[in-house]
C-alpha cells in the first residue's frame, strides 16, 4: 500500500504515462511511417517510465538536427533505444542516453542511440535471449532496399553507439 502523499503522485503520473505510452504505440501499428515529433514524444515517454523504474539512475537527451516533420518507419528506433537501457544502462549509476537524428541526404536519416553503459555482453545462463535485433531486421527487409536501410552497434571509448540508417518521406 502506498502510504506517502508524494509516492502516490509518483504512482498516479507513472499509471498515466504508461496508458498515453500504450495509445501512442497503438496508434503507430496503424502506419508504416511515423512522423519524428510523434517518434521522439512516444521515447520520450518509454524514457521517462524507465527512469521511474531505475529511480533515476540515467539521464537522457534528445537532439534534432532535421525537421520534426519529417517521417520514418514507425516503432523501429524504441527496440534500440530499449536495448541501451535494459543492456547499457540497467544498474548504472549516473546513466547517460543521448538519440541523435541527423539527415545524411535528401531520402534518408541517421539517428544515433548513445550510452555510457558497460556495452555488449555475452548472454548469461537463464537470461532471457533478446529477439528485438532478429525483430529489428525482419522489419528493415519488409520496407526494402538495404542499401538505404542498416544498422551497426559500436563502441567509442565509454559509450556505446547503435547507429540506424532509415529512408524518410
Amino acid at each position: 500500500m502506498i502510504n506517502r502523499e508524494g509516492e502516490k503522485k509518483k504512482v498516479v503520473q507513472g499509471v498515466a504515462r504508461f496508458a498515453q505510452l500504450m495509445r501512442q504505440t497503438l496508434e503507430s501499428s496503424f502506419n508504416d511511417y511515423v512522423s519524428i515529433e510523434e517518434e521522439t514524444k512516444r521515447l520520450e515517454n518509454y524514457l521517462s517510465l524507465e527512469q521511474l523504474r531505475f529511480a533515476s539512475a540515467f539521464q537522457f537527451s534528445i537532439e534534432l538536427h532535421c525537421s520534426p516533420e519529417l517521417l520514418i518507419p514507425s516503432q523501429l528506433v524504441q527496440p534500440f533505444v530499449e536495448n541501451a537501457v535494459e543492456h547499457g544502462l540497467n544498474n548504472q549509476k549516473n546513466g547517460s542516453l543521448k538519440l541523435i537524428f541527423t539527415p545524411t541526404d535528401q531520402d534518408r536519416l541517421c539517428i544515433e542511440i548513445r550510452d555510457n553503459g558497460p556495452g555488449t555482453q555475452q548472454e548469461k545462463p537463464n537470461q532471457r535471449k533478446s529477439r528485438s535485433m532478429e525483430i529489428i531486421q525482419q522489419r528493415m527487409e519488409l520496407f526494402g532496399n538495404k542499401k538505404r536501410f542498416f544498422f551497426q552497434l559500436q563502441r567509442y571509448g565509454p559509450e556505446t553507439v547503435a547507429t540506424l540508417y532509415c529512408p524518410v518521406k
